[in-house]
């Protein structure tokens, strides 16, 4: 690792400096309801909007996903999370949201809310399996705040769907990520393997403090599809491209793939990007130092792309 080391704990200034910020949340009050919230700035900054997470489904704290963050922001890209797995009471005020689970307009209430009240006008999205679901609604109902998203194994875009038959593929392929988790451990970063120490607890405590809530988020979740969202955001402006892992059982490559190359009369594609890579669902935690500079190479090839077509709008 580059830079000055600590000879206590052999963490450049830099990363001691992003340590110190994720160690000092902010407290945020959306709706009466104070919000922990990550806004984790780097030294050097190369863009100026902010990347939001949006985390998957059983992520009931940044512990979850802190290597992410923190490589994210390393990375140079100001970079916020926000502690409020299942929302705040919904205060979403669109005409075409009576449509959308009361689960997914919690969640949209606290992102847009936490934006709001920190003054952030426009951010990037980089969501994770149930994340995508949500965060691509806000984008629909709010396309004015969102400038680039990038879903990672992206619930929502394997068509018709059912609670049960999802919990059946999560358990599935939990057990084999756990599996491949162990024999992997060896390999992954000290940081990695704390996240995964803390995250399956977490996990487990997440859906047995509510079992009713847990069960209606699942249905939540199967039930949506965001195929046309995608669509509709891409109308409205944000761009949009899809990393997904080859041997993710919860939401099968093959299915994902069919949904994303499916044509209408109307479109030409569907995404601006497309990253097929290996792993499991879990992937995204599990290899979070590479699969976050993934969806950072993401994001830098959508803003190539949208400053080129600026471009060529100015030059005709």
């Amino acid at each position: 690792m580059e830079g000055f080391k600590n000879s206590e704990n052999c963490l450049s200034a830099e990363d001691l400096y992003l340590e110190k910020q994720y160690e000092n949340p902010e407290i945020v009050e959306v709706d009466g309801q104070k919000i922990e919230v990550l806004d984790i700035k780097p030294l050097h900054q190369k863009i100026e909007i902010p990347v939001c997470f949006a985390p998957g489904y059983g992520t009931s704290g940044p512990f979850h996903i802190k290597t992410n963050i923190l490589e994210m922001a390393r990375l140079g890209r100001r970079t916020i999370f926000i502690d409020a797995p299942r929302g705040v009471e919904n205060s979403v005020d669109a005409k075409n949201a009576q449509d959308i689970a009361e689960y997914f307009l919690k969640q949209i209430s606290a992102l847009i809310g936490v934006l709001d009240a920190k003054g952030i006008e426009k951010v990037d999205i980089v969501s994770n399996s149930e994340g995508g679901i949500y965060s691509m609604i806000a984008a629909d109902l709010y396309p004015e705040r969102f400038n680039d998203i990038v879903p990672c194994n992206t619930a929502g875009m394997i068509g018709d769907d059912s609670g049960s038959k999802l919990i059946g593929r999560f358990i599935v392929d939990g057990m084999d990520s756990m599996i491949d988790m162990m024999q992997r451990r060896k390999k992954m970063s000290p940081a990695a393997q704390k996240q995964m120490d803390e995250g399956i607890p977490g996990f487990q405590n997440y859906v047995i403090s509510n079992p009713k809530a847990s069960w209606e988020e699942i249905k939540a979740m199967a039930s949506k599809k965001i195929r046309d969202r995608i669509k509709d955001v891409r109308k409205k402006g944000v761009m949009v491209s899809i990393i997904h892992t080859v041997d993710d059982q919860v939401f099968p490559m093959e299915r994902i793939q069919k949904e994303a190359s499916r044509k209408s009369p109307d479109e030409e594609t569907l995404v601006d990007g497309f990253y097929s890579i290996p792993g499991g669902h879990g992937e995204f935690s599990i290899n979070p130092e590479q699969y976050t500079k993934l969806a950072d190479q993401a994001l830098t090839a959508l803003e190539a792309k949208r400053k080129k077509i600026e471009e060529e709008k100015i030059s005709t």
